[in-house]
């Protein structure tokens, strides 16, 4: 673990369960204040900075409360998103949870750095599963507006290359297809107790549809290359691997990913999924 790099990504429990504020500490809350104070100053302190192009589009007042970043490592891109500090809940799934701010971001980064003439390969995570089936507002199926846009801005043009979505929280490792360029990979603490494979129950919210929800229309269940779910608190643990290769040719460059979802006592293969994409040279 000392030669490994760290990447931390700030959620809920940096603070308590389904948190929800804005970025800034609450001046009536010393708990709220002591807990950011704690990520803003030490955890985060940890991560990459942004790089000074995309420091320069955010307000100088809000520069000290950002606490989503983006960084590369050769031709793999990463954003790290920020879903709890910009939420805002409609109650009608017109919500948000990335903001203008970062979203601009986001849509920067994508036009710039997740290009196939770059034989780049993208990697957008969140902290939560992104292709979920609750209609919950904590969740991105319970803000489906903004949901909807983000998968428009990675599958638009066919200048971007593929983006794979990392996702965690939900106790359970999958493989699963948004869309043929975008695939989700999430793996959590899959020792600990496991939730539901969201689809697979009816919404507990669906009935809100009925009292004026806006018809965004679902997403339809993702297909899935593979689920994997723990009985409750099992002593299961499962590694997540991800590998980015790139292979020249004389006439192109090939580049792909290898999710591997590996037992963490065993150290055995559990199930793999290969993604990959050619370009021209």
């Amino acid at each position: 673990m000392r030669s490994s790099p760290w990447f931390f990504q700030f959620d809920d429990h940096e603070v308590h369960n389904d948190y929800v504020s804005g970025p800034r500490p609450d001046p009536n809350s010393s708990v709220h204040r002591e807990f950011l104070f704690s990520w803003d100053n030490m955890i985060a302190k940890a991560n990459p900075k942004n790089p000074p192009a995309v420091v320069g589009k955010i307000p100088p007042e809000d520069l000290p409360f950002v606490r989503w970043y983006q960084f590369s490592h050769g031709n793999a891109h990463y954003f790290v998103a920020d879903v709890r500090s910009y939420k805002v809940n409609n109650g009608d799934l017109t919500g948000q949870l990335l903001g203008p701010t970062q979203f601009s971001a986001l849509e920067t980064w994508v036009k710039t750095k997740c290009l196939r003439k770059l034989h780049s390969w993208c990697f957008f995570v969140s902290p939560t599963v992104f292709s979920h089936g609750s209609y919950r507002e904590d969740l991105w199926y319970g803000n489906m507006k903004e949901q909807k846009e983000v998968v428009k801005l990675f599958t638009e043009s066919n200048e971007t290359c593929p983006i794979s979505v990392l996702s965690g929280d939900s106790h359970i490792a999958a493989a699963w297809e948004v869309a043929d360029t975008v695939h989700e990979f999430t793996c959590s603490p899959v020792d600990a107790f496991a939730l539901f494979f969201p689809w697979k129950k009816p919404p507990s919210q669906r009935k809100k549809n009925r009292r004026g929800w806006p018809t965004l229309g679902d997403l339809p269940p993702p297909r899935a290359f593979f689920e994997y779910k723990p009985h409750h608190l099992s002593s299961v643990g499962l590694n997540c691997l991800i590998e980015v290769t790139t292979t020249v040719t004389e006439s192109s460059v090939q580049v792909s990913t290898r999710f591997d979802l590996v037992d963490g006592f065993s150290a055995k293969l559990v199930n793999s999924h290969i993604q990959n994409y050619s370009h021209p040279k």
